[in-house]
């Protein structure tokens, strides 16, 4: 589900050749409704939400009964993303003076462009007699983030689980000294004979193999110093 936040109105732009036109200001949006939170993609590979636009005819008037007709133009990424009056077959709707309209609208973008952040920006316009006049502006902000399905996060939780053994498993085997010189690896190892101890360092064995080693190697000195 969705979550919609209401936002207050900011004017984000204005453009030198519509200063007449933004000194009228006789509508405004009046409430913008946006996902706060991320969006992620739908079943058709796109994200998929609703923008929900209110907006509030001051006095803007086409004729005797109060009625003005107008159209949105929204940018994303500062692009235009959709133009209500070239885009669409009615081009324009109604909202009478001193009246509401609210306006709904459906947003799609397929996954093969980047996840990140969409900064959109939405204008106003107020058809009269065919002549456009900008009335307000307001900007905001939608984050599309992609969703893992559960195979890949299975996947993703067994190999942070196996990492974590691993790491757990080479700290025992160091502090027990199973594991000498680990940044030695690769280099030769350098046997150091003790005889006065009666043990053979460098070497992984049973302390019986030590014994019969050394039990060896002193028979072999003495006989080498007696033949001398």
């Amino acid at each position: 589900m969705l979550i919609f936040v209401v936002v207050s109105i900011m004017n984000c732009a204005s453009s030198t050749h519509l200063m007449n036109s933004y000194e009228l200001k006789s509508a405004y949006i009046a409430e913008v409704y946006y996902p706060e939170s991320e969006v992620y993609q739908t079943f058709g590979n796109t994200w998929n939400f609703t923008l929900d636009l209110t907006v509030h005819n001051v006095d803007c008037s086409d004729n005797a009964s109060g009625q003005a007709w107008f159209f949105f133009k929204i940018y994303r990424n500062d692009e235009v993303w959709w133009d209500e009056y070239d885009n669409s077959t009615y081009k324009v709707w109604r909202c009478t003076v001193g009246g509401i309209q609210r306006r709904s609208y459906r947003v799609l973008i397929p996954t093969w462009e980047d996840p990140k952040d969409y900064d959109f920006k939405i204008e106003l316009y107020w058809n009269h007699g065919d002549v456009f006049h900008l009335q307000d502006t307001t900007c905001f902000t939608v984050t599309c983030a992609l969703l893992l399905d559960s195979k890949h996060q299975v996947v993703l939780a067994y190999l942070s689980i196996y990492s974590f053994v691993i790491i757990i498993l080479s700290l025992y085997l160091l502090a027990t000294g199973r594991i000498k010189n680990p940044a030695g690896i690769g280099k030769p190892i350098s046997l150091c004979l003790d005889l006065s101890e009666g043990s053979l360092k460098g070497g992984i064995e049973s302390d019986r193999l030590r014994l019969m080693r050394v039990n060896h190697l002193r028979w072999f000195l003495c006989q080498m110093y007696t033949c001398e």
